[in-house]
């Protein structure tokens, strides 16, 4: 367990085997979080466990990537968050109300959803996902994308809002996962 954050991974709800967590991450409620094996969050994420959240086997979290909001979060297996993306997970933008978290929740409208990155979802540098997307099955977010709403599996997605734009060839990446679980169990 290299480079392991011993606090954090004792307070999670599950640790897995062989997993990362930089000295440098910040995570919120992390008695709500599941990590699977082999994942690694780097130095200076900020992560808020909410309402629950799912991190697969094999997930990587880059350095200054964020997930807030207070929803539910699920990250699939070889899921991967590039540098500086954002997973916001609920709001409190609707009007009607008063915002911000120095106002009492009875005088706010917090709406929590839930984010979905299945297995093999990637999203690119500065990605923001909004709540209550999926991001289907090896379906890539380009850098700099903002995503508001669901993806289609194994499509490329770009632009603000994000559109798809071709198809992810998925036969290599299977073969490539099916090998790597030949050899290394997972």
């Amino acid at each position: 367990m290299a480079d392991l954050n011993l606090e954090i991974c004792e307070r999670l709800k599950y640790c897995g085997k062989e997993i990362k967590i930089y000295p440098w991450a910040k995570i919120v409620n992390p008695e709500v979080i599941e990590m699977g094996d082999w994942s690694q969050i780097d130095d200076f994420t900020f992560i808020v466990g909410g309402q629950g959240m799912v991190i697969g086997k094999r997930v990587h979290i880059a350095s200054f990537s964020s997930i807030i909001g207070g929803g539910k979060c699920i990250l699939g297996d070889y899921s991967g968050l590039s540098v500086g993306s954002r997973l916001i997970t609920g709001n409190e933008f609707k009007g009607g109300a008063m915002t911000n978290p120095c106002i009492p929740d009875n005088f706010r409208l917090l709406d929590r959803s839930f984010i979905c990155l299945e297995k093999h979802a990637l999203l690119g540098t500065n990605a923001i996902v909004f709540p209550g997307v999926t991001i289907k099955e090896g379906a890539m977010i380009a850098a700099g994308s903002v995503v508001t709403k669901d993806c289609e599996p194994w499509g490329i997605y770009m632009g603000a809002p994000a559109k798809k734009v071709k198809e992810r060839h998925r036969d290599k990446v299977l073969i490539f996962e099916n090998d790597l679980i030949q050899k290394y169990g997972g």
